[in-house]
Order: C-alpha cells, then structure tokens, then sequence
C-alpha cells in the first residue's frame, strides 16, 4: 500500500520548490539558457570547425549528407548553442579531414591566443 503522506506537506517537486521559493516558469515557456553554461564546449572547436568547413567549400547540406549529422545540428554546434558529443564531432573531424585530436589542439591554441588579447 502506498504511504499517504501528513497534510500539509507539499505534494510534488514544482510545490516542493514553490514552498522553498525557487521561482519556476510559467506553462509553456521555455527557460533561456545562458551562454556562458555552454562555455564547456572551448569557442575554438566551433571556429575550427567552422572555418575548415568554409576553406573546404562544403554547406550545411553536404557535410550533413557526408557526416550523417543534419545540419542543424551542424549549424548549432558551430554557432556554440549545443554540447556536440565526442562522435558528432569525431563524424565532422572526419569529414574535414582532420584527426580529432588535431582538432582539439588547434581549438586548443586558439582559445588561449584569444584569452590573451
């Protein structure tokens, strides 16, 4: 039998924190995430990626037809509004034809060249 539980207690987590005095969103709306959560991913894996995709002369469509990764997808990771996992961008080193771990380094440089202006 399930436990019942005293009156008075909140029933829920969105009462739980509305008793503690968390704000919550109203129905519907969406919570705005701030960019800088999404700093994990380093600025220069997207440049990277980004200009070596332009240098190579490929669109979205084609790296998405190439990669197997829509271009969407593609489109927000260079744009830094997403976490890629390590196989998208394994997927979009490789068709850039870059190793990965190339990829990393020379994100890598590039973020500390900017940190340092």
């Amino acid at each position: 039998m399930p436990r019942r539980k005293p009156k008075g207690e909140p029933a829920g987590k969105p009462a739980r924190m509305k008793a503690a005095g968390v704000a919550l969103p109203k129905k519907g709306r969406k919570v705005p995430v701030p960019r800088t959560a999404l700093m994990p991913v380093c600025p220069g894996v997207a440049a990277v990626l980004g200009e070596a995709r332009r240098k190579m002369g490929l669109s979205f469509c084609e790296m998405e037809r190439l990669t197997g990764v829509s271009r969407q997808m593609i489109r927000m990771v260079e744009n830094l509004t997403c976490i890629p996992s390590l196989e998208i961008l394994s997927r979009l080193a490789y068709c850039l034809r870059l190793p990965l771990a190339c990829l990393m380094e020379l994100a890598g440089k590039r973020d500390r060249l900017c940190q340092s202006r």
